[in-house]
């Protein structure tokens, strides 16, 4: 807790006036000696929030809050009393003279500010400049009003001269720029741009204060990605952000439940049509981070991204997050494939909310679908299908619910449902096991292995995060070596299971899929950004990892053999015996190899 007077808190009740601060947020009406209006915290029909400007507290009669200026600033803000103070007071313009340890910490009002010039001069460009009359006629044939994209203080940003930097630098330095993550700088020390011909999307924290930017490119180049966010800064991480969280705040609050999208014309659309509680990730799949801020405002979700067969697989990987999170989700499915944006623009804004009201779907149903319909033809589709049905209904389901979907799956491949319950009941058992030998190998020594190996596996991770190319000479090798269990083994299973299920290996990803220790482990060992990558490299560290795996097994067989011998046990001997020959010979190959390469080095 910061070490704010109360001297200087007094101040703050004192400036802030309550009719003032709740007018922001709340239409208020006289109402007698006190101000009325629609409860901001639950939803009703009949005005029964109260504000007394005499008194200078409000208070709800419908769902009990009350309190003063402050205590509303928490409330609709979700901050807690310090935060609630800072924001007053830097409306107010009230120095709370902070030691200087804590502004350290909390203090990063150059960022907001440079941040928030930016948003006016991307701004200015897209509605008062020719500039911007390309993309303002693209926003436009979009259904976009001039209201609407200076409400959500949408920009353009100038394709050439470095005109953002040159406007800021009447009140910055390059490297301040740099920090907020809007300029850059080449190999030939000279600042740019980081946004060119782009609309620009403002990023805002829950305080609305903007944080960052997600630039959509204009150009017809393929070459250039579609979209561009704002670098990891002191204020913003692509991560933890949520788009139009801190607009849709005061109706999550009174519709108690969230809309979750993917894209910020989606939410924009979404909004304007009446759905106001809606937000989206930054491109980029849902987190777990993300999750956790969701949970912070409201128990009850609802996933509406795009009704297509990628969209179907997004919702069911946000399933999964949103569930760890214990959060309580439903799906809106968008008809023919299309999504929200679309589907406003194609059919109503009316039939739009009848699918968020009306037409929701049951998370089981949905995981039900998506499980059956990857195939049930042939046995080894059933038995993935039955797995990943059981999987599921050991994380989320009770009993009850549990029941219901065994005999669901029994009727959809025509067996009996005793059969289907004698697969879960030794599922359950086996998972047990699996968790109880888990537990007990964590409590094990780890064994002592060699730097050359330890080397190798952490490049191959860097390798198998790099490229495609690279991915694809690893899984060429892949069953000939074996990485030790362990965080790294953890790792690389996971850029393994996120490559070969066809989505990106990319460190966003792997921050949703990996535990929170593994991924703090992979972030040490990332190589230098200017490290240079080679195929030979690549190679060489495969021949290690595969050479030290031939090592190990070569001393396992031969302990075995020397037991069997000690034992007078000829059972298996010569197959051991052989084997461990076949081991040796391999061993020889790689080191003959290496040797040469070390020869013509």
């Amino acid at each position: 807790m910061a070490n704010i007077s109360k001297e200087k808190i007094d101040q703050v009740n004192q400036a802030a006036d309550i009719v003032d601060v709740i007018s922001e947020y709340v239409s208020l009406q006289p109402s007698g000696k006190s101000m009325k209006g629609l409860c901001p915290f639950h939803s009703e029909k009949t005005p029964s929030f109260h504000v007394s400007k005499e008194k200078q507290i409000f208070n709800c009669f419908g769902c009990h809050k009350g309190g003063n200026a402050i205590t509303f600033i928490q409330e609709y803000k979700h901050l807690d009393f310090v935060e609630a103070v800072r924001f007053l007071a830097d409306k107010y313009n009230i120095d709370l003279e902070e030691d200087q340890n804590t502004i350290e910490k909390y203090n990063f009002n150059k960022l907001y500010e440079v941040n928030k010039l930016a948003k006016d001069f991307f701004n200015l460009h897209l509605l008062n400049l020719d500039s911007g009359k390309d993309a303002l006629k693209y926003l436009l044939n979009r259904n976009l009003t001039k209201h609407v994209l200076n409400e959500y203080n949408i920009g353009y940003s100038p394709s050439r001269d470095n005109l953002l930097m040159k406007n800021l630098l009447e009140n910055f330095q390059e490297f301040e720029l740099v920090e907020a993550g809007l300029v850059n700088r080449n190999d030939s020390g000279n600042y740019y741009d980081v946004f060119r011909h782009r609309i620009m999307f403002p990023i805002h924290n829950e305080q609305g204060k903007v944080i960052g930017f997600s630039g959509r490119t204009l150009s017809n180049d393929k070459n250039l990605p579609k979209y561009v966010n704002t670098q990891a800064t002191k204020i913003f991480n692509k991560g933890e952000v949520l788009y139009n969280l801190d607009k849709a705040l005061p109706f999550i609050n009174q519709k108690k439940r969230l809309v979750l999208m993917e894209g910020f014309f989606d939410v924009i659309q979404a909004s304007i049509a009446g759905v106001e509680e809606s937000v989206c990730t930054m491109g980029t799949e849902l987190t777990t981070e993300q999750a956790r801020k969701i949970k912070k405002y409201t128990d009850n979700v609802v996933i509406c991204y795009d009704g297509d067969e990628p969209g179907k697989q997004a919702t069911y990987r946000a399933l999964k997050i949103l569930e760890n999170a214990h959060l309580n989700v439903q799906i809106a499915l968008m008809p023919d494939g299309l999504d929200p944006d679309e589907y406003i623009n194609k059919y109503s804004a009316t039939m739009f909310r009848n699918q968020l009201n009306q037409q929701l779907i049951d998370k089981f149903d949905f995981v039900f679908e998506m499980i059956i319909n990857k195939g049930l033809k042939t046995s080894s589709e059933i038995e993935s299908a039955k797995n990943a049905l059981f999987k599921f209904l050991v994380q989320s389901a009770s009993k009850t619910i549990t029941m219901i979907y065994l005999q669901k799956f029994a009727e959809k491949i025509g067996i009996s449902i005793d059969v289907i319950q004698q697969d879960y009941q030794r599922y359950l058992v086996n998972q047990r096991k699996y968790h109880q030998i888990e537990k007990t190998r964590r409590k094990m020594p780890e064994l002592k292995i060699s730097k050359a190996r330890i080397t190798a596996e952490e490049k191959l991770i860097n390798y198998y995060l790099k490229s495609d190319e690279y991915r694809e000479i690893i899984e060429e090798d892949f069953n000939n070596f074996k990485y030790l269990k362990g965080m790294r083994f953890e790792i690389l299973i996971t850029m393994r299971e996120i490559f070969l299920s066809n989505r990106e290996v990319a460190l966003y990803n792997l921050k949703t899929d990996l535990s929170d220790e593994s991924f703090d482990t992979l972030n040490q060992l990332l190589l230098k950004e200017d490290y240079l990558y080679s195929e030979s490299e690549l190679k060489q560290l495969i021949d290690t990892l595969v050479y030290e795996s031939l090592i190990a097994e070569i001393d396992d067989l031969r302990k075995e053999l020397m037991r069997k011998a000690d034992k007078n046990d000829l059972k298996d001997f010569s197959k051991y015996k052989t084997l461990l020959d076949e081991k040796r010979r391999s061993c020889e190959i790689i080191r003959r190899r290496r040797n040469d390469k070390k020869a013509n080095i």
